[in-house]
C-alpha cells in the first residue's frame, strides 16, 4: 500500500498538507456522513495516515515493496556457490517474515 496514493497526496507534501488531507477524505468516506461508503477505504485512509504518522510524516516506499526471496537468494548462490553450504532458503524466508512482523509502525 501507498500511503501517498491513498491519501491522494504527493510524496513531498508537509505534514500539513497530509493532515488536511486525511480529514477531509474521513470525513467523505466516513459511516456517519456517508453510509454508502465502503469500510475498507476509511480502513485504508486511516492506515496510511498512521503509517506516515509513525514514520515522522515521511514513507519509503523501496522499503515498501514486495521482495522475491527465492530469485534473490538463487542469484546470490549462481554469483556465489561456495556459500550454498551456509545459507537455507527456509530459514532465510523465515527471519524475513520474522523481521517483517518485528518492525511493524
Amino acid at each position: 500500500m501507498n500511503p501517498y496514493k491513498v491519501l491522494r497526496i504527493t510524496e513531498d507534501s508537509t505534514e500539513k498538507e497530509i493532515k488536511k488531507s486525511y480529514r477531509i477524505l474521513v470525513k467523505k468516506y466516513h459511516p456517519d456522513i456517508n453510509p454508502n461508503a465502503k469500510k475498507e477505504i476509511l480502513l485504508n485512509i486511516i492506515e496510511a495516515y498512521e503509517l506516515l504518522k509513525n514514520n515522522d510524516w515521511e514513507f519509503n516506499i523501496t522499503k515498501s515493496k514486495k521482495v522475491d526471496l527465492e530469485s534473490l537468494y538463487k542469484d546470490f548462490l549462481r554469483k556465489n556457490p561456495a556459500y550454498a553450504y551456509y545459507f537455507d532458503l527456509e530459514v532465510i524466508k523465515s527471519l524475513a517474515v520474522w523481521d517483517n512482523m518485528r518492525n511493524r509502525p
